[in-house]
């Protein structure tokens, strides 16, 4: 879904804000120009990969310690958004689970196909207990 304005100077705006920087109308324009068709999600993603880059500029520096130009920012939009765009194409299971408390419950829930279900962290919504996997199967 396209941007709105309003959502372009947020993102514009808080950007300057994390690299201290003061707004300009005319650079805010710029980024709307730029990046109006792409979606919110894959623009603050792209955002947040920009600032988590070790990439150095001719002189040595960071590049994520300045705000980014929309033509910088264009492509990890792209790239965010064709990651976002294959994950909601990829197959996804069945997962049957039920947890190892005195009566046990159980649950199912759908997971991507290449995920590997975390259930160190996560418990029985019901007692608490550990949960386990029962079942995978195609969906």
């Amino acid at each position: 879904m396209a941007m709105t304005p309003d959502e372009t100077n947020r993102l514009y705006r808080g950007a300057c804000q994390s690299k201290g920087r003061v707004p300009n109308q005319e650079q805010g324009r710029s980024w709307h120009r730029t990046l109006r068709s792409f979606d919110t999600r894959d623009v603050e993603a792209a955002l947040d990969a920009w600032n988590a880059s070790t990439e150095r500029d001719s002189k040595g520096d960071l590049k994520s310690k300045w705000l980014p130009a929309p033509g910088e920012l264009k492509p990890l939009v792209l790239a965010a958004q064709s990651k976002r765009e294959s994950a909601a194409r990829e197959p996804e299971d069945l997962l049957c689970l039920s947890c190892e408390g005195p009566v046990p419950h159980r649950f199912t829930s759908f997971i991507r196909r290449s995920a590997v279900p975390d259930l160190d962290r996560r418990r029985c919504r019901s007692c608490g207990a550990k949960l386990r996997v029962e079942k995978r199967e195609a969906a």
